[in-house]
């Protein structure tokens, strides 16, 4: 008898073997956060228990939380009542946006300000023609040291001209596991590889198979491959090596989580620390209306601008470099695609110019509104809603001015239509079908702005609701 409590013991302790906690989150809009839970557990999980850090709780497995202020938060996660982690100093909002480190990492050399290509589309330097740059270029001096960012396995390690190295130059190839998941095309991953290549040297013991530390060196800056100058091309991959080509072509014997061939690339900057820089700089502003333009700007050292949005009507334009949206991933080089033509200005080590990049929509010559995100999801957005005219005589009486619901069998009308009130303020904004609703007016006079189509011509009504 004496065993029993013992044995009870014994028995609790043994449902904790193969469980872990862990959990991520993205931002949903302003300080919205979407939590995920990433536990692992061989016996059935049967409830969450979320504390975030500002005295709110949540039980779902999945929480959407909103935070009252920025900040950094203690997020933590209990399963099953038994097993329980906490995140410090991983989920910051910062002007509400959601910022996370998902790994305890260092530069491997040199820093942000130094960069002579950013991620995304660019103009090659070593041969002026535009490209999509799936890493960041760090430039030094041959024989200059690179370290490792954080702790993991090296998986390559080959000089150019190795019959065994599929890459064209000297190269470092490095296995990590993140600390806190990141979602990417739908899938909570927790496996990077950090890749340096155009190295001049290799250290020694740096072999695969061999553990690294955080800090350790395993190289030099060389000229190796093709370039013209020193530097480390630097690269974060997600799950695989391979990339998408090689996934396509056959070439890569990893196993993918994928469905079908993904570029496993992101920006860097999602792993690297360069709170330093991170001042908010992106802005845009639109150069042109025929067709529309736009050219997005920020700071020098803040290369993190990652999508543009353009909605006009119903249609939404995205361009996205993480998930390679509107970019032709069978010709990825090619900088026109889909009607938008994208055009990067010359950025380079020599610290003279600021970051900027112009998108042409061909097809457009006018908007509803714009936004664009950096990789954290913090948006810039505008508004196109044009005045309503001081020449009354181009304000039309609608047909039906005493009704809640105003119908259409205009054949002519189509796309977003506007409504102000007599002081010009918009109060009422969607995409037209056949009616719009008024019921949630105050009774009064308005003014209803739409569009003729095909021209895109702006149209004037003056509704009267009782």
């Amino acid at each position: 008898m004496k065993l029993l409590p013992y044995l009870c013991c014994l028995l609790a302790f043994s449902t904790l073997f193969g469980q872990e906690v862990n959990f991520t989150a993205i931002a949903v809009s302003g300080r919205s956060i979407q939590f995920f839970d990433a536990s692992s557990s061989e016996i059935e999980i049967t409830s969450w228990n979320w504390t975030f850090g500002d005295g709110s709780t949540a039980t779902e497995q999945n929480p959407v939380h909103e935070f009252q202020s920025d900040g950094t938060f203690t997020v933590c996660l209990t399963i099953n009542q038994v097993l329980k982690t906490c995140k410090e100093n991983v989920f910051h909002i910062i002007e509400n946006r959601l910022r996370i480190q998902f790994d305890d990492t260092i530069w491997p050399n040199g820093d942000i300000t130094k960069l002579s290509s950013p991620f995304g589309p660019r103009i090659k330097d070593s041969e002026s023609r535009y490209d999509f740059h799936r890493g960041i270029d760090i430039p030094g001096n041959i024989g200059d040291p690179i370290v490792n960012i954080a702790d993991g396995i090296v998986r390559q390690a080959a000089v150019e001209g190795d019959p065994e190295n599929n890459f064209s130059s000297t190269v470092v190839v490095i296995e990590h596991q993140m600390d806190t998941p990141i979602l990417f095309q739908g899938i909570l991953i927790s496996k990077y590889f950090s890749i340096s290549s155009h190295l001049n040297s290799i250290a020694a013991g740096i072999e695969p198979g061999v553990p690294i530390k955080k800090g350790q060196l395993f190289g030099t800056i060389g000229e190796s491959g093709e370039t013209n100058f020193p530097l480390n091309h630097f690269e974060i991959r997600l799950v695989v090596i391979c990339s998408r080509e090689s996934q396509r072509n056959g070439g890569c014997s990893q196993s993918t989580p994928f469905a079908e061939p993904t570029d496993p690339h992101v920006n860097p900057l999602l792993f690297l620390d360069y709170k330093a820089f991170n001042k908010d700089a992106l802005t845009y502003e639109v150069v042109d209306e025929n067709p529309l333009t736009i050219k997005v700007i920020s700071d020098r050292p803040e290369l993190d601008f990652n999508e543009l949005l353009v909605s006009k009507d119903s249609e939404i334009t995205k361009i996205n470099f993480d998930e390679r949206s509107g970019i032709d991933m069978n010709d990825i080089d090619n900088p026109e695609f889909n009607g938008v033509l994208i055009a990067p200005s010359r950025y380079t080590s020599s610290g003279g110019e600021n970051y900027e990049i112009t998108f042409t929509l061909l097809d457009l010559d006018d908007f509803d509104q714009i936004q664009v995100k950096d990789i954290w999801g913090q948006t810039t957005t505008v508004d196109i809603e044009p005045e309503i005219p001081e020449e009354k005589s181009f304000i039309l009486p609608y047909p039906n001015p005493t009704q809640d619901v105003l119908n259409f069998n205009d054949a002519e009308l189509s796309g977003t239509y506007w409504v102000f009130d007599t002081s010009g303020q918009l109060v009422l904004k969607g995409n037209l079908a056949s009616e719009i609703n008024l019921e949630q007016l105050a009774s009064g006079l308005y003014y209803l702005k739409l569009k003729t189509k095909p021209e895109g011509k702006l149209r004037f009504y003056k509704i009267l609701k009782e």
